[in-house]
């Protein structure tokens, strides 16, 4: 079973990757906090698509910042 997933995470042209624990469900609004990004005028979209904030992701999803 695997421990982590890894989730791509930041502004267009500029992502890093985050590993989390694969024990518990994270939502888009859990990944940006524990990111540290600054999100103020930004519109969170998960894998292209844009989304809610208390949407879950999982192992491999990219959660783009966009203006």
């Amino acid at each position: 079973m695997k421990h982590t997933i890894t989730i791509s995470v930041g502004y267009k042209g500029n992502l890093k990757h985050m590993h989390l624990s694969a024990h518990r469900k994270w939502t888009v609004k859990e990944v940006l906090e524990k990111s540290g990004l600054n999100t103020t005028g930004y519109h969170p979209r998960l894998n292209g698509c844009q989304v809610r904030l208390s949407r879950h992701v999982k192992d491999g999803d990219k959660v783009l910042l966009l203006h």
